[in-house]
């Protein structure tokens, strides 16, 4: 690990995730430990990665995933009127015609980013896509997802469709096949390396949208 990132740790003693800056680890034998501030802004020394004092006390830590900060400007208000990056923009949005700040009004919500759009993006790639990507037995998956639909409970809004349909899939399509159907379906079906790169946004999605565990992400 470089000391220029994050990783996200998992504290069992309190059944809590947290971002943490890796200088705030120590490894002994097979065991991380983290250091831990005993007061403070918490989450403003996780971002500033500030350097742990001598007296913050340590606990047991697992880390689950690791990333780096990557040193790039930010997108503003100028650079996205003038579509300076041109593979963000397909089109001119109607909200560059209000007096705003794009950029710090306009929310990106998640729904759109994942469900609508890498999700399906994903599924793209894995039916369409060039053959290192693609899923060999698109129509045992479909099969599958077919058979589960009599097992859903009431409280899901739509049953399953097949990976053909996905095209006309809504939001909460999506949504179920992130975080419920597909880590059952893909398994075994997809390439470890792809399965595995699945997983990790499965996971950090329910971690996310999850009330219990959003307001844990920062201990």
């Amino acid at each position: 690990m470089a000391s220029n990132q994050w990783v996200v740790g998992f504290f069992e003693s309190e059944n809590k995730y947290s971002v943490l800056p890796y200088s705030w680890l120590i490894f002994c034998g097979n065991l991380w430990i983290s250091k831990w501030p005993k007061s403070g802004n918490v989450p403003e020394l996780i971002k500033l990665l500030a350097e742990p004092e001598i007296d913050w006390p340590t606990y047991p830590v697992k880390i689950v995933s690791e990333f780096f900060y990557v040193d790039a400007s930010h997108r503003t208000d100028e650079t996205f009127r003038n579509k300076c990056d041109e593979y963000y923009h397909k089109d001119s949005s109607p909200l560059e015609e209000l007096p705003i700040n794009i950029t710090s009004t306009v929310v990106l919500e998640y729904m759109h980013n994942i469900y609508l759009g890498v999700m399906k993006r994903l599924i793209v790639f894995w039916t369409k896509g060039k053959k290192p990507v693609r899923l060999v037995n698109v129509e045992s998956i479909s099969d599958e997802l077919n058979t589960i639909k009599s097992y859903l409970p009431s409280e899901f809004k739509r049953v399953p469709r097949t990976l053909e349909e996905a095209e006309y899939w809504k939001a909460t399509e999506f949504r179920l096949f992130l975080l419920y159907t597909g880590p059952i379906v893909l398994k075994g079906r997809l390439k470890k390396s792809l399965y595995k790169h699945f997983m990790l946004l499965s996971c950090a999605i329910r971690v996310l949208i999850s009330p219990e565990t959003f307001k844990l992400i920062i201990i």
